[in-house]
């Protein structure tokens, strides 16, 4: 099955998400050991979101498929992203670590401002016409409120603008 071979970055990115609160969460209550824990295992998920996510090329996160039979250990590979376009492959940009980083911000926007994800609604959840509910022309208030949010917070100009616009796309449909 197909599902039990994708590493997807939306999942990543909720997980991701869940360590940093909880961790934040901890610290507040007292409990520093498992606070520093919970900000180790994010930190190694970061660095795999940079290491097995990130697509230069494309300036986006997409998902990567697992190819082996689970006997030997899987090798990383270019070809086994997914290079399909998804509105959730730009969803790590609501987590506060790569929302600041500008340079990574710049790269969203350019591959954000590609006429084809962004349509008079707000964001498309994929560009894949398959009549589900999930795909093409359909959009998702959750995936709207995540990009959003990261391009509002990153303080890069463009960033914001995008934001704004996809707002006023959001309050014109609703």
């Amino acid at each position: 099955m197909a599902t039990t071979s994708v590493v997807p970055v939306d999942l990543n990115v909720f997980l991701l998400k869940m360590e940093l609160d909880i961790a934040f969460i901890m610290e507040i209550c007292g409990d520093k050991n498992g606070s520093d824990r919970l900000v180790k295992v994010s930190k190694a998920r970061m660095k795999a979101f940079e290491a097995v996510f990130w697509n230069e090329e494309g300036g986006q996160w997409l998902d990567y498929w697992l190819f082996s039979s689970g006997d030997e250990p899987e090798t990383w590979k270019t070809e086994n992203q997914k290079t399909n376009v998804f509105a959730f492959n730009f969803a790590p940009i609501w987590i506060s670590s790569f929302d600041s980083n500008e340079n990574l911000v710049e790269k969203v926007v350019k591959a954000l401002e590609n006429p084809w994800l962004i349509a008079p609604a707000g964001i498309l959840t994929s560009l894949t016409n398959s009549e589900q509910q999930w795909d093409y022309p359909n959009g998702w208030a959750l995936q709207q409120e995540i990009i959003v949010t990261g391009l509002a917070r990153s303080g890069l100009k463009e960033a914001k603008e995008i934001a704004d616009c996809l707002i006023q796309k959001r309050c014109l449909c609703w």
